[in-house]
């Protein structure tokens, strides 16, 4: 609905004057949308390609988060499409992976010749220009990270190291592992990854597609921010967790 009629309210950047693509829907936080999305898409993929569940929810899914706009959920997307590729052994998929990239890019770059895509990256490149390819690709957390995380511990003591001491409202970084490193030091981080492999993903990890939800999810936590400390998806990690604990029970007994 926000797409097709242009609802601001459900734009993913409603502040940023309408330059960057984007429909979050009634999720409150962008970060939130991405990890929502995020295990939409890998439980809709298991269900259809692991567990061979078919079903039209998961190009209903993928569609969706394509209109997200945020950078994460295409890298998550493009990533799962390669180990697609590489995993499968038929020929049609091959094919069928081949095809959707071309695709792809021939739609991006029939895009990228229109108004709208000129005025949206003529955003993009000032950004670059004036401050740097990283910060356009961190979206300005590298600048964050080089004044709150030096701010922070300037006031450290040796306890601290240990065991954190961040304020949160003055000194988020919205790099998951550097604000869980500033809120609970060293041995409080260890603690805290240590309790998702005890509790979350006590799942097989010799199977590729569980290794690879847990890289991706560290790797966008590590470049994002909110996956750790997210109240809204929780929940739905949890489950999705179970679930896939559950069906590879089934399935080797």
């Amino acid at each position: 609905m926000g797409a097709l009629f242009q609802i601001d309210l459900l734009r993913s950047y409603p502040g940023e004057g309408g330059f960057r693509f984007g429909y979050i829907g009634f999720i409150p936080a962008v970060n939130e949308a991405t990890l929502f999305y995020l295990i939409a898409i890998c439980l809709s993929y298991y269900r259809r390609y692991i567990l061979g569940i078919s079903s039209k929810k998961f190009y209903i899914i993928i569609a969706a988060s394509l209109l997200l706009g945020t950078k994460a959920i295409y890298l998550i997307i493009i990533s799962l499409l390669l180990l697609h590729f590489l995993r499968t052994s038929s020929f049609k998929i091959k094919v069928m992976v081949l095809s959707t990239i071309i695709i792809t890019v021939i739609a991006v770059k029939t895009y990228l010749s229109t108004e709208d895509a000129q005025i949206r990256f003529e955003y993009f490149y000032q950004i670059a220009n004036k401050r740097g390819l990283l910060t356009m690709l961190l979206s300005g957390r590298d600048l964050l990270l080089q004044e709150h995380f030096y701010a922070n511990i300037d006031h450290w003591g040796i306890m601290n190291f240990i065991v954190g001491g961040q304020d949160q409202l003055r000194y988020l970084v919205e790099m998951d592992f550097v604000d869980l490193f500033l809120l609970f030091g060293a041995l409080g981080s260890i603690i805290y990854i240590s309790l998702f492999f005890s509790s979350l993903f006590t799942f097989k990890k010799n199977r590729y597609f569980n290794l690879y939800f847990i890289l991706i999810y560290f790797f966008i936590a590590g470049l994002g921010g909110h996956f750790f400390a997210s109240a809204l998806n929780a929940l739905y990690l949890a489950i999705f967790c179970i679930y896939i604990k559950a069906t590879q029970r089934v399935n080797t007994t």
